[in-house]
């Protein structure tokens, strides 16, 4: 098993294509703003609305602070979980046994079982951005969970 945890300055260097899950959804606060600029525009009884919006959206994009959950590459997924800011975990996907996503009340997770019997878990906020990554580079090892009144 090469999954290991190590420090972020010790990441390999590479140059193919890197998908990020950050705690900020960045795509969503621009709708926001763009949805506020079309109440200014084209609602002008909606001007306080659209005003508001603008201004809630622009201080979660500008004073928020922002990190790196979770970053996928071809070879491997790094989860940026750990109480030590400078460590990761280094997760390569021939490695993974299956993974689930799991919804709380107070915050979802993804658990990701290794071949070596250990499980790893990451808070994460949205399963739609992490599922198609998974789906992409750990095809077929998803494991469902059981609701209430099933199985």
């Amino acid at each position: 098993m090469r999954s290991c945890v190590i420090k972020i300055h010790n990441l390999p260097e590479t140059n193919e294509p890197v998908h990020h899950i950050t705690v900020k959804p960045i795509g969503l606060l621009i709708g926001i703003i763009i949805l506020g600029l079309v109440f200014i525009i084209r609602y002008p009884y909606f001007v306080a609305a659209g005003f508001s919006l603008i201004m809630l959206a622009t201080f979660a994009l500008l004073v928020m602070p922002d990190r790196t959950l979770i970053t996928f590459t071809k070879e491997y997924m790094i989860l940026y979980n750990l109480t030590d800011r400078t460590s990761c975990t280094m997760i390569y996907w021939e490695d993974i046994v299956n993974w689930q996503y799991e919804r709380h009340m107070r915050n979802d997770q993804l658990v990701v079982n290794l071949v070596n019997g250990t499980s790893e878990f990451m808070d994460v906020y949205s399963k739609r951005s992490v599922a198609r990554y998974l789906e992409q580079y750990a095809p077929g090892k998803e494991k469902h969970q059981i609701g209430v009144g099933q199985g």
